[in-house]
C-alpha cells in the first residue's frame, strides 16, 4: 500500500490491564494514509483496546475521510465503554472540528508540553499490539516496520 512519504503512526500499551493505549500519528491523515490509519486503530480495537488516545500534534492535515474514521472509532469505543480522545489538537484541526460540529461529539485537548514531548519519544511497543497495515497483528522489532 502507498502511504505518504512524511506519514508515520506508533502505537504504545500504557496500561498493565491493556485497556488503554496510546496512537502517535505525524504526517497527513489523506485518503491514501486513513486506511493505514484505520488498520491500525482496527487492531487496537479489536486486542481489547477500550480507551483509545489519538495524539494528533504531529498532524499537518486531516481528510474527510479522518474525521469519518474519528466518528465511526468514537462510537465504537463507546458501546464498549470505552472512550476516544483526541490529544496534541492545534489550531487547524481544532476549527476543523469546530466547522463540522465534532467539536460537540468528540473529546479533544489542546496542544500541551507533554503532548510535544510524547510526540518526540519512540516507546517500546509489545509484540502482542503490533499490526501490520492491514491489521493484522505482526511480530518484530518495531510496529514501524510493519507499515
Amino acid at each position: 500500500m502507498r502511504t505518504s512519504p512524511a506519514f508515520d503512526v506508533t502505537v504504545a500499551e500504557l496500561d498493565p490491564a491493556g485497556h488503554h493505549c496510546t496512537i502517535w500519528v505525524r504526517g497527513e491523515v489523506d485518503a491514501v494514509t486513513v486506511d493505514v490509519l484505520a488498520a491500525v486503530i482496527d487492531c487496537q480495537h479489536d486486542s481489547g483496546r477500550r480507551f483509545v488516545q489519538l495524539d494528533l500534534s504531529g498532524v499537518t492535515f486531516l481528510s474527510a475521510g479522518a474525521l469519518g474514521l474519528f466518528v465511526r472509532t468514537h462510537r465504537e469505543l463507546q458501546r464498549r465503554q470505552g472512550a476516544l480522545v483526541l490529544d496534541g489538537v492545534g489550531p487547524r484541526i481544532a476549527r476543523l472540528l469546530h466547522i463540522t460540529g465534532l467539536d460537540t461529539v468528540l473529546d479533544a485537548a489542546g496542544p500541551v508540553e507533554l503532548a510535544a514531548a510524547s510526540a518526540r519519544r519512540t516507546p517500546v511497543i509489545p509484540a502482542a499490539n503490533r499490526c501490520d497495515s492491514s491489521g493484522r497483528q505482526v511480530a518484530g522489532r518495531a510496529a514501524r516496520a510493519a507499515l
